[in-house]
């Protein structure tokens, strides 16, 4: 890991070069493959993690073992922060989906930077809140009876304002963040795109109808079909 990938770290962003500088010899570099898991919830927190390049997943796993996906790590972001700062156990697992390069700075230096950089802190709260909302959200999602519907839903919040999902799940990995079947999920996207309203790209999924797309997910909530 060079200093110019730390430098372009969000969180790290205009940071004075001094400062940069003395903080990057403390972070540690470690690879992960696919469907490994960098912490497992009730871990101690002893790091914060920055995701260098590959994709992860945060899932919460019950006690009978039945995983929920709750949200994606791409490249740049960072995460595990909760327990660095409130000194609690791991909330959430993270699981890599394709084989991921991961630095870690130790819990010491992240609490220095948050103590004595402002911009830091503010960058870190804000993000904690977001990432609170889109639990919320995802959580009311789950609560909607219908399977096609939530499948839908989670298309259509993922694509936001945009066109298109870069980098789409599997079918599986949506099962997971919507809790159905990997059937259910090849279903609902073979019905979507039979109708014309979303297509496959390679990784990318194109939503060309979004009004049509949340017409389909209120129409299968009225209906009451469960799957």
């Amino acid at each position: 890991m060079s200093i110019t990938q730390v430098k372009a770290l969000p969180l790290l962003q205009g940071l004075p070069q001094p400062l940069l500088e003395e903080y990057y010899r403390y972070f540690r570099m470690f690879r992960i493959e696919k469907k490994n898991f960098v912490c497992h919830k009730g871990d101690e927190a002893g790091e914060l993690f920055f995701l260098l390049s590959g994709r992860l997943m945060v899932v919460d796993i019950s006690a009978e073992g039945r995983q929920t996906g709750l949200s994606f790590i791409s490249p740049g972001d960072y995460f595990g922060e909760l327990s660095v700062l409130d000194d609690l156990p791991r909330a959430a697992s993270i699981v890599a989906v394709s084989e991921s390069l991961i630095a870690a700075l130790p819990k010491s230096k992240v609490n220095s930077l948050v103590s004595h950089v402002p911009k830091i802190a503010e960058r870190m709260l804000k993000d904690m809140c977001h990432r609170m909302r889109m639990v919320t959200d995802l959580r009311c999602l789950l609560g909607i009876p219908n399977a096609y519907s939530r499948v839908f839903l989670l298309i259509s919040r993922m694509a936001s304002n945009q066109a298109y999902v870069e980098h789409f799940p599997s079918h599986q990995q949506v099962a997971i963040m919507v809790n159905t079947s990997r059937e259910t999920v090849s279903r609902a996207l073979g019905l979507l795109v039979s109708e014309g309203i979303v297509a496959k790209e390679n990784m990318r999924l194109i939503v060309k109808n979004p009004e049509a797309l949340s017409r389909m997910a209120s129409d299968f909530m009225i209906s009451g079909a469960r799957h």
